[in-house]
């Protein structure tokens, strides 16, 4: 992870990943003020296509401002390396 920011007053950390296949990412605490005492993690996907490629790199999928329904999903099972 490259940047993380905590809303004041919030229960929520979002996270982005600086890589070419980075991914946004959010984290909601189970426990208020507690966000270390676990919570839920969950990506932003493109809703009904989780796996879409919106790099452009290879040819155009998504056009300059063209917008595209968005939704959270929890990841489960996640391993730490």
């Amino acid at each position: 992870m490259k940047l993380s920011l905590s809303m004041p007053d919030s229960d929520v950390i979002y996270l982005t990943e600086d890589e070419d296949e980075g991914i946004y990412f959010i984290d909601l605490s189970k426990y208020p003020g507690q966000l270390l005492n676990g919570g839920t993690l969950q990506a932003l996907a493109i809703s009904g296509n989780p796996s879409f490629d919106t790099r452009n790199w290879e040819s155009r999928t998504v056009d300059v401002g063209q917008q595209l329904d968005v939704e959270w999903i929890d990841l489960d099972n996640i391993r730490q390396s």
